[in-house]
């Protein structure tokens, strides 16, 4: 990273640009899964679960990957001042990294659907009528209208991680092999 941190290389503005884009709109994609229930996490073991589990994957671990990320773009062949074709994909793979916070979201549902009884509860895991009726008015407050049989079909657990890997780790990978282990 710069010494001072005022200032960053060409690489780190554009993989910055491109991760706020991506993290932002993925972040659009979670209100309706009620990730956050902040308000419920007292008297809703599952929202409180989800709750923690964002706290980790969606929170945590893309901020660890943007601090890694933008480090691992700090190269001193950046001072050169010539440009070349290298440069040019030097700057082209600065974006791949970026599109992180998808996968990070991927793996979040992938782990969601897998235990989805542990971090939603469906209502046919309640037993009693009246442990359903309380599930229906906490869902209804928290404002979940997921069908968690189709929304969270365990099926489509393994993809969603497998896809959700492949945004997280494919960036770092690519910066490895055109900028050099060498300039680490």
């Amino acid at each position: 990273m710069p010494s001072d941190l005022s200032t960053f290389n060409i690489p780190q503005q554009i993989f910055t640009l491109f991760y706020a884009i991506a993290w932002g709109t993925a972040a659009n994609s979670q209100p309706r899964w009620k990730v956050f229930a902040w308000g419920a996490i007292r008297h809703d073991p599952p929202s409180k679960r989800r709750a923690l589990l964002g706290l980790v994957i969606l929170n945590f671990l893309p901020l660890l990957y943007f601090v890694v990320v933008l480090a691992m773009l700090n190269a001193k062949v950046w001072n050169q001042t010539s440009w070349s074709i290298g440069a040019y994909a030097k700057i082209f793979v600065s974006i791949i990294p970026a599109f992180a916070p998808f996968g990070f979201y991927r793996v979040w549902t992938a782990i969601v659907a897998k235990r989805r009884e542990l971090f939603y509860q469906p209502e046919h895991d309640v037993a009693t009528p009246a442990e359903k009726q309380r599930r229906r008015e906490i869902w209804e407050q928290i404002g979940i209208t997921l069908d968690v049989n189709s929304e969270l079909n365990p099926r489509w657990a393994a993809g969603n991680l497998f896809w959700g890997l492949v945004y997280v780790l494919v960036g770092p990978i690519s910066l490895l092999l055109v900028w050099g282990l060498p300039y680490l």
